[in-house]
């Protein structure tokens, strides 16, 4: 079912959970703010919004579900906060026009594909705390030119993204 006529969404007030799909397909969403009294998103709740060219995550939230924002195509800017743990798998997959990714501290696990196939992906910034990154994270990002974690962490990330060890940089 395509959803139209719906450019950005506000949730209702006090709202805590979206439904799994709640949003798919939804064609002329560009931009979506989930509130901080949201703690839940369900799993492909986002997939195939083309228009989508923003989101910001709740604060109220600890995990980005499995194929979160697949195959937003026009998807630019995710704003990701502290208190998010992992992040699912393929979660955002597809998005071919995400130039950047700040993964901020917090976060522990990123799932297999999470980034996979974002073409314009090219600076990935990863905090201290991940410790697990699944298989397959940043495949078919040919244009990945940076993946810039803290002083002392090179030698953790090479392990964990050892195809990507040229990209890896200390800052």
């Amino acid at each position: 079912m395509k959803k139209n006529n719906l450019p950005s969404s506000s949730m209702p007030k006090g709202a805590t959970h979206i439904e799994h799909d709640a949003f798919a397909h939804c064609g002329d969403l560009e931009a979506i703010i989930i509130p901080d009294t949201v703690t839940q998103v369900g799993e492909r709740a986002f997939i195939e919004c083309v228009s989508l060219r923003s989101i910001s995550f709740s604060k109220g939230m600890s995990e980005i579900p499995l194929g979160c924002c697949a195959e937003c195509l026009t998807l630019e800017t995710i704003t990701i906060p502290p208190t998010i743990r992992s992040i699912g798998y393929n979660a955002f997959v597809k998005c071919i026009s995400l130039p950047t990714i700040t993964i901020p501290e917090g976060v522990v696990s990123i799932g297999d594909g999470a980034f996979a196939f974002c073409h314009k992906l090219t600076t990935i910034f990863l905090s201290a705390s991940v410790m697990k990154m699944g298989e397959d994270v940043f495949y078919g990002c040919n244009a990945l030119q940076e993946i810039i974690v803290p002083k002392g962490c090179k030698e953790k990330f090479v392990k964990m993204l050892p195809d990507w060890q040229k990209q890896i940089k200390e800052k």
